[in-house]
């Protein structure tokens, strides 16, 4: 399972949203001005990042400066109900991938070659489980077509 989280008018959380359909990929949309992310969604994402908070919040916004702290000062906890409380500093879109209900990949961004992890080859785990209904040819041929259409290593 693919969750998206992201808000509606924003164009990275669309180009994801467009990719996913393109590919027949099922996912979930939580729209952060209507709904809050849980707990347990939090240190999900949380578990699959290098760098924590760090590599969650965008503290270049108006509405992380206007909080005037800084999230390596305050307890987990209190961060993670910030975060909670305040979904505008998240950087978007962060797009999961869920194996059996357990966090599995992490995207936050919009990027034409990142965006193919969600489909990779080698993942026999995730597509010997493949909500999408096609063969897993059909979902390897899609990413090996958007490599050869966005390699560079080859066109001089």
């Amino acid at each position: 399972m693919i969750k998206l989280y992201g808000i509606r008018s924003c164009i990275r959380c669309r180009k994801v949203e467009n990719f996913l359909k393109e590919h027949n990929i099922p996912y979930v949309f939580k729209n952060l001005v209507n709904e809050k992310m849980t707990k347990e969604e939090i240190e999900d994402i949380l578990s699959l990042t290098n760098n924590g908070f760090d590599d969650l919040v965008s503290t270049k916004t108006s509405s992380y400066k206007k909080l005037n702290i800084k999230f390596d000062e305050i307890l987990f906890n209190d961060a993670i109900q910030l975060i909670i409380d305040h979904p505008e500093i998240l950087h978007r879109p962060i797009t999961v991938q869920y194996l059996e209900d357990k966090p599995l990949r992490l995207l936050i961004g919009y990027n034409n070659s990142d965006i193919l992890i969600l489909l990779r080859k080698d993942d026999e785990k995730f597509f010997s489980h493949h909500p999408c209904g096609f063969h897993n040819d059909y979902c390897h041929s899609i990413v090996e077509k958007e490599i050869e259409d966005n390699c560079l290593h080859d066109k001089n």
